[in-house]
Order: C-alpha cells, then structure tokens, then sequence
C-alpha cells in the first residue's frame, strides 16, 4: 500500500486508533496510580524501567497477534508471518514530566514519562507494519471494533504496577487476578526482577492446565 493511498484508508484509521488508545490509556490509567515507598531509589528506577519494557512488549505483540490473526481469516492469498517484527525505542531516561505532581510522585510520573515516548514509537512501528498489509477495509474495521486493546492494556498496566510497588516495598507480591496469560507475564517479571522467591511463596505463577 502507498503512503498516499494509506493517508485515506481504513488501514491508517486502524493505525491511528492504535496510537490514540495508548495515549488515552496512559492519560486515564497512569495518574490514578499510588506512589510506592522506596528505601532505595536506583533499585526502585530500575523495577520501574522492567514494567515500562513489559508493557510496551506486551502492548506490540497483542497487536501483531490481532493483526496476524485478522488476516488469515480476511487475506485470500494468506497472512505474512508478523512475529518477527521488530521494535523499536529511545533511552528510557525521559526529561518531560508526565504528572503534574512529579515532585510529590517521582516514581508514578517516571512510569509515564518512561511509557509515553516508548508507546509512541511502539505505535509508529505498527503503523509501518500495518502499511505493508495487503487493503482491506472489512478487515480494519473488524479490528477497528474487536480489538481487546485498551481492555488488556489498562488490565495489564495495572497489574504490573501493583507488582511494581510490592518489589520496591520489599513486600510478598500479590495474587494477580487476571488470566493464566496475565500471570505467566508477570511470572516473567518477576524473574527479572529477580523475584523468584516471593513470587513462589504467595503462589502468583499458579496456571491450570
């Protein structure tokens, strides 16, 4: 598809509403968030640098999932193989606030300083690849109106700062409420954080099946 063809398409409309419900998540969501206590500041800039990775991870592979399974059903000629796709990103140090409270919520304000210029580029890596879909304006608008993102990204986001703020207190993590997928995403989190211990003890990674 050419740019000038995509300016006026369903495609860009879907990549568009891509990049407005990360915005709108993170300006709905992220100021609602409670500021942990932390004994150590480097240690807790650190816990808050692995969500921000996780989230825009998550947020790009549900995407490409969606996208990828959209067009084996709509595509005739059959769907590319989307799952190698790349991201991209800047340095996670940010020096635009992202609360207007920073001061009094360093940790809650780096969090959407941090997620707000990787969720933008994250965007603009699907919009690329969404540009390189064969047209089919049923089956953006199918995404358009199915798509689970902003549902999964508030879940998600919230669920990993509530672990975020466990790990920076030093406190067992919690039970995560949500799906098997959920917790084996923040099972992995945990691992990195190096939080192995905790997470066995309060029995957070329990997947049936």
């Amino acid at each position: 598809m050419t740019q000038a063809a995509l300016a006026h398409s369903p495609a860009r409309a879907y990549a568009e509403s891509i990049a407005a419900t990360f915005e709108r998540v993170l300006a709905d969501d992220v100021p609602q968030l409670r500021e942990p206590t932390s004994d150590d500041g480097q240690r807790a800039l650190q816990i808050v640098g692995l969500v921000v990775e996780t989230i825009v991870g998550f947020a790009h592979g549900l995407v490409v999932g969606e996208l990828e399974r959209a067009a084996h059903v709509w595509l005739d000629a059959g769907a590319p193989s989307l799952r190698d796709v790349a991201m991209r990103g800047p340095a996670l140090a940010s020096s635009d606030r992202f609360l207007a409270d920073a001061g009094t919520r360093p940790l809650v304000d780096e969090l959407g300083a941090c997620l707000r210029p990787r969720l933008r580029y994250a965007a603009s890596d699907l919009a690329r690849l969404v540009a390189t879909l064969p047209a089919h304006p049923a089956m953006f608008a199918h995404l358009r109106e199915r798509s689970l993102l902003d549902e999964r990204l508030r879940g998600e986001l919230a669920h990993g700062w509530v672990c975020a703020c466990a790990a920076i207190e030093r406190a067992p993590l919690p039970r995560i409420q949500g799906s098997a997928r959920s917790r084996a995403l923040w099972q992995a989190w945990a691992r990195l954080a190096g939080l192995e211990r905790s997470v066995r003890e309060t029995y957070i990674v329990h997947i049936a099946g």
